[in-house]
């Protein structure tokens, strides 16, 4: 029942419901599974669907966008990103973003507006020109799966929090390595981790919260 989003240099073919294509940039707007395969030279991968939860499945997908994120979340309840096993997935950016009227979003290579987990087995390679590499304004929640990523301030951003379970990280950022930033809630802005394997090398704090560190 998947939607399958194939890219192909400068085009986005799609077969399935949920989803559509205009040029390079594809968006989906419904709830379901979303199966991402191909490579797109200058493009956008956006969901943008009100409060339905999201799964992108990134089973050997390569997307640039040279002034703005690679994959952004504009909108979803929740959004799961899935690192299909077997695969190598890249998501990298420009050096300068187009931004929002009277904003200074979207900042990251993956950036998201709401919870962003991320999950599989696979690998996702991020190199961040312009900001972060992989942000959420809410939480960011990580269960698994190979990171390699260069960014040139924080390379993983959870506002809310940041939550890893497991996983692979290697972590290269001229800011901070994983942070999570949030100081309006003494509940919030908190960095807790159960498991994986880390080799960071960051420009401030290798692992920075702002309430509360759990390792």
């Amino acid at each position: 029942a998947a939607t399958k989003i194939s890219l192909s240099g400068d085009g986005v073919s799609v077969d399935g419901t949920g989803a559509s294509a205009d040029g390079a940039c594809v968006t989906i707007t419904e709830a379901g599974t979303y199966i991402v395969s191909g490579e797109l030279a200058d493009g956008q991968l956006v969901v943008d669907a009100d409060d339905a939860k999201v799964q992108v499945v990134l089973a050997g997908a390569a997307i640039h966008n040279e002034d703005g994120p690679a994959i952004y979340v504009r909108q979803a309840g929740k959004c799961f990103i899935t690192l299909a096993d077997g695969t190598t997935n890249m998501l990298t950016d420009g050096s300068e973003y187009a931004l929002e009227e009277d904003s200074d979003e979207p900042y990251a290579t993956l950036f998201c507006r709401d919870d962003l987990t991320l999950n599989g087995s696979g690998t996702l390679v991020v190199t961040s020109s312009y900001r972060h590499a992989v942000c959420s304004k809410d939480d960011l929640v990580i269960t698994g799966g190979t990171y390699v990523v260069d960014a040139v301030e924080d390379a993983l951003r959870g506002r809310d929090c940041v939550k890893i379970a497991d996983g692979d990280f290697t972590l290269t950022a001229g800011g901070d390595g994983i942070k999570s930033n949030k100081d309006t809630k003494a509940t919030k802005g908190f960095v807790s981790i159960d498991g994986g394997t880390f080799s960071i090398e960051a420009g401030d704090e290798g692992i920075q919260a702002q309430t509360y560190l759990r390792i």
